[in-house]
């Protein structure tokens, strides 16, 4: 069986899964498309600190379904790629290529390095990167 297609998921898309926003249909596609076995999720593992940070300042979100929902996200066996020296050298140079934050850069960083896209909602990334973010696979429908 021929393993599936990896993509980066950042935290503005994981929020979507538990928080209805737009764009949160095409959200729940990719989980969907990651828990059937026919996309394979990774991302820096910041994103688990950036969404339970999201999540503890979204109104109607106690600390009990809070833990609840970064147990869910636990649950899905997104590939976490962990801190390394190798990988904030990587996300330093491509936040100052594309005048992005660290924290946005190592989402490509990481996409850069798997030779695939980073699926998100944020428009600043996606605004930064501009023409150069060619990684970059927006996921809310604009007009």
């Amino acid at each position: 069986m021929a393993r599936p297609a990896t993509a980066v998921v950042d935290a503005s898309v994981v929020v979507m899964w538990f928080v209805q926003e737009s764009g949160s249909e095409a959200a729940i596609s990719l989980r969907d498309q990651h828990v059937d076995g026919d996309l394979r999720l990774v991302a820096p593992d910041l994103m688990v600190h950036e969404v339970a940070n999201v999540l503890r300042y979204h109104p109607g979100i106690g600390s009990d379904r809070l833990a609840d929902h970064i147990g869910d996200l636990f649950d899905l066996d997104i590939g976490i790629d962990p801190v390394s020296e190798t990988s904030m050298a990587a996300a330093v140079h491509t936040a100052y290529r594309l005048g992005l934050s660290v924290y946005d850069a190592s989402y490509i960083a990481l996409a850069e390095r798997l030779d695939t896209v980073v699926h998100t909602a944020d428009e600043a990334m996606l605004g930064a990167a501009g023409p150069r973010g060619s990684r970059l696979k927006d996921v809310v429908p604009r007009r």
